[in-house]
């Protein structure tokens, strides 16, 4: 007959060894998942104070250019109501070249100043006698002024200076004569150049500014001046700044759907049509925190490869634990084999619901069955009828109690019919759960030494036989 599916001594069954080794793998996903998810967390965190980091910069440098710009707007426009007072004062007499040559703003900021007459003609320039006629009739800032009811400063889109030949932005005011009829205009032109002194002061890479008029036309732009002209109306700069005062955003300054994603920040002038903005590089405002990124990257990695070598590690002591486990254990069956089939008394191993699971040759000896009978035998048919109460409470009391084994004297009915005498050492084999899996027994023939009027049998407890 077979062995029991369970041997005695603890064991841990296939099944048990692979939920274990299922909790070590969920357990290092849950700490891989939480080194990454923590990760993640972080990254996110110091992105988010990167980006608002890089916009707070720029913020503060539009704010920066835009005293800039107004300081330096308001001073040209000091300029040109001096201008045109002295010149109207004195039109005969005034000299616009000498009075260029002594003012320092006007050395510092502009390319010159010209005054031209009701009709737009130049009649005095900053840059010395008009020797050739030059007609600026045409010229928007010139016939902005002519019509202009009001007298305000005009601030017109870059154009190609005729007496100078070179780009600038003119600033204009209306000239009157006393009764208050149009008299002509006197202009400033501004050097855009003037912005790149304020961006290399600033000495930061990857910085580009801006001068845009509340038409959405580039006035001037340091250090690339490639946009400087350009119209964008529908740039995502234009549409923020038609419905705020200033702001800030990621975006691109010139294009309506940015190809670059830039921090912007904007404001406009009060007393101008003119806006500024500034534009921080993406790459270089985030470098910092890219280092970062890989930094943490790094350490996640590395804490992943830690975590997971010790689970492979922990697995494969469980494994060598499991093994040799299942060497000891063999050795031990191997050991019970030759202990229990060698051994000159009856030895069996039954279910708690009387089947048998295994004999040796002595028990089935001792009862006069062969062995294979005992596959369809129980206990109950080779126990005397008159023991049959007391086995059934003995076995119900060994089962609900913490008692190991006992010791008891009863009757057998052997295959002929005859009654023998035996005494069993009965041991209970549970599982790692407690739950009953077989009884052991050593069982010995005491016949010969009971008396033919001994009463019943009885039972006492000793300790367990394994």
């Amino acid at each position: 007959m077979s062995m029991p599916t369970t041997s005695p001594g603890p064991d841990t069954p296939p099944s048990g060894r692979r939920r274990q080794w299922l909790g070590t793998l969920i357990a290092v996903a849950l700490a891989v998942g939480a080194i990454w998810g923590t990760t993640a967390v972080e990254l996110s965190r110091d992105y988010r104070q990167a980006e608002g980091a890089a916009l707070s910069d720029a913020a503060n440098l539009a704010r920066a250019l835009e005293e800039n710009l107004l300081r330096a707007v308001e001073a040209i426009d000091q300029q040109l109501l001096f201008v045109r007072a002295m010149h109207l004062t004195n039109p005969t007499y005034f000299d616009l070249t000498s009075e260029a040559k002594g003012a320092y703003l006007l050395r510092d900021l502009t390319f010159q100043v010209t005054i031209a007459d009701k009709d737009g003609v130049v009649v005095r320039t900053s840059l010395g006698p008009v020797t050739t006629r030059i007609d600026l009739s045409d010229r928007e800032h010139v016939r902005v002024q002519r019509t202009a009811r009001d007298d305000k400063l005009f601030i017109s889109k870059p154009v190609i200076g005729r007496v100078s030949g070179q780009i600038s932005v003119q600033f204009t005011r209306r000239m009157e004569t006393a009764d208050g009829d149009y008299a002509g205009v006197v202009v400033i032109s501004l050097d855009p150049k003037y912005f790149f002194r304020f961006h290399t002061s600033l000495g930061l890479p990857g910085v580009q500014i801006h001068v845009v008029g509340q038409d959405g036309v580039i006035r001037a732009a340091a250090p690339a001046t490639t946009a400087i002209g350009t119209a964008i109306e529908e740039a995502g700069l234009m549409v923020r700044a038609r419905n705020a005062r200033q702001g800030a955003f990621r975006g691109s300054v010139t294009a309506p759907n940015p190809g670059q994603d830039d921090f912007i920040a904007f404001r406009k002038l009060e007393a101008f049509p003119l806006l500024v903005a500034v534009s921080m590089d993406a790459g270089t405002e985030l470098e910092p925190f890219w280092r970062t990124l890989w930094m943490h990257i790094v350490v996640a990695l590395c804490l992943s490869v830690l975590v997971i070598g010790a689970g492979v590690l922990h697995v494969h002591r469980r494994r060598r634990q499991a093994h040799s486990r299942d060497v000891t254990l063999g050795e031990s069956v191997a050991r019970f084999n030759v202990a229990f089939n060698a051994a000159e008394h009856g030895m069996c191993i039954s279910a708690p619901d009387g089947r048998f699971f295994r004999v040796n040759a002595a028990f089935a000896a001792l009862l006069g069955y062969p062995e294979p009978a005992f596959e369809k035998l129980t206990i109950s048919d080779i126990v005397h009828p008159n023991e049959q109460a007391r086995r059934a409470a003995w076995e119900r009391g060994l089962i609900s109690s913490d008692q190991t084994g006992q010791a008891i004297t009863t009757r057998f009915r052997r295959a002929d019919g005859a009654t023998i005498w035996v005494r069993a050492a009965i041991g209970l084999v549970r599982s790692i759960e407690g739950v009953p899996l077989y009884f052991v027994s050593h069982v010995r023939d005491i016949t010969a030494e009971r008396q033919p009027a001994d009463p019943s049998a009885t039972a006492t407890p000793a300790p367990a036989h394994q």
